[in-house]
């Protein structure tokens, strides 16, 4: 298996106080998720040289990913919702973020998942081991093009948008907005 993609991932997913949206339950999901990518770059090159199952390790971790990524992009869905309807945010923006939410979850994550499915069922480890370098570079391209800010090279993603707008919020209205967010969450666990 090709590992090179190790070493782009480690370099791309490096913390930058320039993700922070204050919104801290937002800011630790995608640590949470940074942190998720670059553990399972280790694991997987920890074992490139071990026998292990590598389908059940990249179904187990394709499993977490599609639940961690489900839940926290409801969450931001959320949070713009409110955003949108108490504090001005542009609708257009909104529909925008949540477009790209849902083509990650129905098209790239649905595309994963079928795709292990299959070689599972054909035990093709070769092409198990191309899709575990593969799908890792593409997961971790696709949440740092999510959060990133702009760069020299590239323009900012999809978060950079909401987070701006953060940050001119008057403080008061950042507590009306965590309080709703509060509310709402406590919905969904109930």
């Amino acid at each position: 298996m090709s590992y090179d993609c190790v070493k782009e991932i480690k370099e791309l997913l490096k913390w930058n106080d320039q993700y922070r949206c204050l919104v801290a339950l937002v800011d630790t999901q995608h640590k949470g998720i940074l942190d998720f990518i670059n553990d399972w770059c280790q694991q997987l090159m920890s074992t490139r040289d071990n026998q292990f199952d590598l389908a059940q390790f990249m179904e187990l971790k394709i499993g977490y990913l599609d639940r961690y990524s489900k839940t926290h992009l409801r969450f931001e869905e959320e949070m713009l919702s409110i955003m949108v309807t108490d504090f001005g945010f542009p609708k257009e923006e909104y529909e925008r973020h949540v477009t790209i939410h849902k083509r990650f979850i129905n098209e790239f994550m649905v595309n994963v998942n079928t795709q292990m499915q299959m070689l599972n069922q054909r035990m093709d480890k070769d092409m198990i081991e191309h899709l575990a370098g593969d799908a890792l570079s593409d997961v971790a391209r696709w949440w740092y093009g999510h959060i990133k800010g702009p760069t020299d090279k590239l323009l900012a993603g999809p978060d950079h948008v909401y987070r701006l707008y953060l940050q001119k919020m008057a403080a008061e209205d950042l507590v009306a907005l965590l309080n709703r967010l509060l509310q709402g969450t406590c919905k969904f666990a109930s």
